[in-house]
This record gives structure tokens, sequence and C-alpha cells, in this order.
């Protein structure tokens, strides 16, 4: 079962601005390199998320998100809070279902938002094992 996500998750580094209109190549592998930078930031915040996701420690999970998460699930549809978040993953972990996600690496892209912020598209496998 594939489920696609977009998170968004704050950059570690903010983009300089520019105010030319002709960008010299130096300008050009600057960007380059701070989207390359960006994209492993992304990728290693990506695999800490899950890390904690899939053995359920709630704890580390929630050190991930600010209060006004806004959650989009293909199937679920819109989670808004993390309280609701918290609520939905312990509910889950209770029941004893257990859920291990897998990102399948060569489908990451990485969109810096100007300034802040940064979009992650991504293809996750998702395994999903009932109790029993």
């Amino acid at each position: 079962m594939k489920f696609f996500f977009i998170l968004l998750l704050p950059a570690v580094f903010a983009f300089n601005r520019t105010s030319a209109q002709q960008h010299t190549s130096t300008d050009l592998e600057s960007k380059k390199q701070k989207v390359d930078k960006l994209f492993l930031e992304i990728a290693k915040a990506d695999s800490l998320v899950f890390a904690a996701f899939n053995p359920c420690d709630t704890i580390s999970y929630r050190k991930f998100f600010k209060d006004d998460l806004e959650f989009y699930h293909d199937l679920g549809g819109l989670t808004v809070g993390i309280e609701n978040e918290m609520k939905s993953i312990k509910e889950m972990c209770i029941r004893g279902n257990h859920i291990r996600r897998e990102l399948l690496k060569e489908t990451l892209e990485v969109y810096p938002l100007k300034g802040y912020r940064a979009v992650e598209i991504a293809v996750h496998r998702i395994y999903h094992t009932n109790k029993g």
C-alpha cells in the first residue's frame, strides 16, 4: 500500500536574498549547494521522525512538531493540531497495530520555501500488521 505525505519541516538555515536580476555561475553554484544541503537536512529529519514513529516512541515523535501541526493523510484526511495527531498515534499503538513506514529514497523531493521552511514530497511504503 502506498501513501503520499507532504511534510512542512523547518529548515536549519535561511536562504540569502539577492537583488540582482542576473546570476553568475558562482551564484547558481552557491544556490545549488544550499539546496543540496537542505535536501540532506530534510532527508535526515524525515529519517529521525520515522525512527520515532515506527516503534511508537511518542515522546520523541512529539518533539518534531509544533502545536499548530496540519497533517494531510491520503486516507484519513486532515488532522489539525499536535494533540489530535498524538491521540491518533497513541490509540494506534495501544491497539497493538504495528505500522512501519519506509521512504522510497528515489522519490524524495525537497523544495525550499523562501526564508525558513521546505516542502518534502515523497512516496512512502507503509507496512501494517494487525495484532494477532
